[in-house]
């Protein structure tokens, strides 16, 4: 399942990312690695970004881009 399928509230854990290295890279700077653990705070409406928590840092994703990254969905 790709994180941009994922629904507002649902937790989940990067199972790996599908993207270009310099996106790859700006990615990870931002804490999103294999195996963390990440929440959809919220889905902006009109397919904007997501609002995502992963650990201690808030992020916001186009949707576009978390198109590439694919993650389980773990229990709350």
């Amino acid at each position: 399942m790709s994180l941009n399928q994922l629904a507002s509230g649902q937790p989940a854990i990067i199972e790996a990312i599908n993207a270009s290295e310099r996106l790859r890279v700006q990615m990870m700077a931002l804490g999103m690695r294999v195996g963390r653990r990440l929440l959809v705070l919220r889905r902006a409406p009109m397919r904007g970004p997501l609002h995502l928590r992963i650990g201690a840092t808030e992020i916001m994703i186009r949707r576009r881009d978390a198109a590439g990254v694919r993650v389980v969905v773990a229990d709350a």
